[in-house]
């Protein structure tokens, strides 16, 4: 009843003659049709609103007035789209003014639509912000849930830009007239999201007033056309705004009592939910928001909702915090793709939680490459994971890979034309073995489509395998007529050119797969005769090369025709023949580079002509744009320094700062001052899978942290002291001790080793130093404890060396124990070659223990 009464004195002072308090005195007009579809539902009313609006704000400066009331006025409002010379003549006349009045400073704005509304009960409001985020606006939430349950509903696409103070404006007009620009861009794109939001409401029965009472609205008409941009009133709408969709037509909906946790922790958006035991309980990962300060979750909630309880599941070893995500049941194993760590960390990580034991394993997967991305969609088939579309930043995907959850190895399948295009937030369902997507957002616009797609016979629903029951098929011949087979499928168009042939095991037959139209032909047909007669048509030509057929074998796709490679070569090859240069500098592009978060690092070896310096930036924004990179650099050689410092050159983008995931854990450093090497990948890997969960570990060459992170993050060491004198490695090393929260257990020890390792505190030591670590071997002995432990030592070897090297290891650690006073066994247990340095130099780790001898 107090909700009916807010509602009534609310509603009643919004028809009221008096003025609205705000500073424009009234509604604003565009978003009127939205707050009268809010308000005619018995469940909502608003409280306050605003369309978005473009704006000059002058506020007295911090020197003249206290933070906390420094009021202000606006020198220009609109909640349309702003005028440039309008702005400018409000802007200037605030130039002119006199000196003499009080200082101000002047901010240039756009906010978009804000409404805050008040719900009957939490139900209603998860139901409308549901429909909110949906429509883009993403940052809503449920600001209150006490006496009265408060919805704010707004998303973040605002601008700040400060052009100066009253009397003194530092900008030029013809900036001014660019912010204008953006803030147009901005008011058009909060429009479409309240358009956006205006339809969802009127689809999910919020359209409950009729037409006559809609028209008694002078400005509806107006109003609806300037939200829509004067297109046509949708079928929706109108039978919406009928009534056709009343209170009847919708399910039925109960509200649920959430025991257990707090119901609080279910306010997310962009999180995941699979059923479990055996489809009986809901297990929720990830998302963004949730109790206290609104962030991306890792939590593992589950909920029971016959009995409405929700409990945490307690895991080991959560993988980061995410949106966007998919997650995907396969047996007792929940599959956890890709989403986003924030804002500009997009991920493509596999991680997999056993629901039996609770423990979290990441997965390394081999195969074609799946590239970072969020809001993709997912769905299972037997033991295949298969993804389609996603985002990341302004790249919308189209590509359909499957993951093979038994062999962990990623296919790309290739798309037709008339397959679904770019999308991403789409959804996509499996059921026996066909798939159906539906909807989504494109490039540019909402989508509706809805496409189905056979796993079995990788088409469509309408074309001949669905149509004939015939799947995709390879024709088998022995090696021997392979040749002259082959190339009759090609001649008549009957090989399938997207697939590969593969050999059979017994290495006497080879697989070559065959098109749909072989497919249609060969059902004409029904079989192939062995005993045909040979003759000019090709089938019984394939008969007599004694052809079978193989049914319901996918094979492996082949990758793309249009490698990143392939494109480089030709936007390269045309600005080149636009430039009248010699095709020959084609020869120095690189075939293969690398990838640290966002920038793409070209090896030290391309480009290194001077005739290329006379492109200038257009060579590097042609190569970025290929590559799809923002950020483009050239590797250099190390430094030659003690320090080894990076000499990496950025030619696209402001800095070099980058952010690297690797095996979960976040490599944050400055790639020009900073080396990072890739070749570390396995030992890295072998290093987090030891146990340490009760060891000190000592590493004497820290860098930016590359084994001093899996030591924490994934052995679980005890406390980490990282020596590290490079200054540069030091400031990356403390950022990412904090960006994978495990600052507390290690210990920064900045300087010379030989001077600042601890000594008798070590139950390992890791020297992963190159070309050799042997002038700091003493210092690692001296660190291990009484009672010995392990040293894991790094060096480039000669192949034919190895031998010699690790038994002056051995003899050489065990001179220096005895030096040292201890009475210690010297073992070699493990030697890891962990890749090639150079022709005939390996790069090896020896794994070096010391035990205590014993009587």
């Amino acid at each position: 009843m107090e909700f009916e009464k807010r509602k009534a004195a609310t509603l009643s002072s919004l028809g009221a003659a008096e003025t609205d308090k705000s500073p424009k005195g009234s509604l604003d007009t565009p978003i009127i049709p939205l707050l009268n579809v809010i308000n005619r539902h018995p469940s909502y009313y608003t409280t306050s609103s605003c369309s978005g609006r473009i704006s000059i704000l002058s506020t007295p400066t911090s020197s003249t007035a206290h933070k906390k009331a420094r009021g202000g006025s606006w020198l220009f409002i609109t909640h349309d789209f702003a005028d440039k010379d309008a702005v400018l003549d409000a802007l200037f006349r605030v130039d002119d003014a006199d000196a003499s009045a009080q200082q101000c400073d002047v901010v240039f704005r756009f906010e978009p639509l804000i409404i805050a509304v008040e719900c009957r009960d939490v139900a209603s409001a998860q139901t409308i912000v549901s429909l909110a985020i949906a429509a883009g606006f993403r940052e809503s939430g449920i600001t209150s849930v006490g006496k009265r349950v408060i919805v704010g509903i707004r998303c973040s696409i605002r601008m700040e830009v400060p052009l100066g103070e009253t009397g003194r404006v530092l900008v030029s007009t013809e900036y001014v007239e660019f912010l204008v620009g953006v803030a147009n861009q901005k008011m058009e794109a909060n429009r479409k999201r309240t358009d956006g939001f205006f339809q969802a409401l009127l689809g999910n029965g919020f359209g409950g007033l009729g037409v006559a009472e809609m028209k008694d609205c002078a400005e509806i008409n107006e109003v609806a056309d300037s939200i829509n941009g004067g297109v046509e009133q949708t079928q929706l709408e109108k039978t919406a705004i009928d009534g056709g969709l009343g209170a009847s037509d919708c399910l039925p909906i109960a509200p649920m009592t959430i025991d257990g946790e707090p119901v609080e922790r279910l306010f997310l958006w962009g999180h995941t939910a699979c059923t479990v035991d055996d489809q009986k309980k809901v297990l929720v990962y990830g998302g963004f928001g949730g109790m206290g300060r609104h962030a991306r979750r890792n939590d593992c909630l589950l909920l029971d909702p016959l009995g409405g309880a929700l409990d945490v599941v307690k895991v080991e070893n959560s993988p980061p915090p995410r949106l966007g995500h998919t997650a995907s049941m396969v047996g007792k194993h929940m599959f956890v793709i890709g989403g986003r760590a924030d804002p500009v960390n997009i991920l493509n990580d596999v991680w997999v939680l056993d629901t039996v034991t609770n423990i979290w394993k990441q997965l390394e997967c081999g195969g074609s490459a799946f590239a970072p991305r969020h809001r993709h969609a997912a769905a299972v088939v037997g033991s295949k994971i298969y993804i389609y579309g996603g985002l990341n930043n302004d790249t919308v995907f189209s590509s359909f890979h499957v993951l093979d959850t038994i062999n962990l190895k990623w296919i790309e399948i290739p798309c037709s034309t008339d397959w679904p295009g770019a999308r991403h937030s789409h959804a996509m369902v499996a059921t026996e073995s066909q798939l159906f997507i539906f909807g989504g957002c494109g490039t540019d616009k909402v989508l509706g489509e809805l496409f189905s797609f056979d796993v079995r016979t990788h088409s469509h629903e309408s074309s001949i395998e669905s149509e004939t029951g015939i799947s995709h098929s390879f024709v088998l011949l022995e090696r021997d007529f392979a040749k002259v087979g082959k190339d009759l499928l090609k001649k008549h168009g009957w090989l399938d050119l997207t697939r590969k042939a593969y050999s059979r095991e017994d290495g006497k037959h080879i697989c070559f797969p065959v098109t749909n139209k072989f497919c249609s032909l060969l059902h004409a047909e029904k079989s192939l005769e062995k005993t045909a007669p040979l003759s000019s048509d090709p089938l019984p030509t394939l008969c007599k090369l004694g052809a079978t057929i193989i049914m319901n074998d996918a094979g492996e796709f082949r990758k793309p025709s249009h490698p990143p490679a392939k494109i480089m070569r030709e936007a390269v090859a045309s600005l080149l023949k636009r430039q009248d240069m010699a095709e020959d500098l084609l020869e120095e592009l690189p075939a293969r580079w690398e990838r640290l978060g966002d920038i793409v690092v070209l090896p030290e070896s391309s480009f290194k002509n001077k005739m290329w310096d006379s492109l200038g930036n257009e060579l590097w924004s042609t190569v970025a744009k290929s590559l799809g990179a923002r950020r483009l650099a050239r590797q250099g050689r190390v430094a030659s320094t003690g320090t080894r410092d990076s000499t990496l050159e950025i030619l696209v983008g402001e800095n070099g700062w980058v952010e690297h995931r690797e095996n979960g854990i976040v490599y944050s450093f400055d790639a020009t001052k900073c080396m990072f090497s890739w070749g570390n990948l396995s030992e890295k890997l072998r290093m987090a899978g030891m146990n340490c969960r009760d060891e000190v570990v000592v590493d004497l060459f820290a860098g930016i942290g590359y084994f001093v992170l899996p030591f924490l993050v994934r052995a679980n060491a005890k406390l980490v002291y990282a020596c590290e004198w490079n200054l540069n490695a030091i400031e990356a090393l403390r950022r990412n001790l904090e960006a994978n929260s495990v600052a507390d257990r290690c210990i920064v020890l900045e300087g010379d080793n030989r001077l600042t390792a601890p000594k008798g505190v070590a139950n390992r030591v890791n020297l992963g130093l190159l070309p050799t670590s042997e002038l700091s071997w003493e210092t690692a002995v001296r660190a291990l404890r009484s009672d010995g432990g392990v040293l894991h030592v790094h060096a480039n070897v000669k192949d034919s060396e190895e031998n010699d090297w690790v038994m002056y290891l051995k003899e050489r650690i065990g001179d220096l124990a005895k030096s040292e006073g201890h009475g210690w066994d010297i073992s070699v247990d493990h030697v890891d070659r962990v890749k090639w340095y150079a022709p005939h130099i390996r790069h090896l780790v020896a794994d070096v223990r010391c035990t205590k001898k014993h009587g």
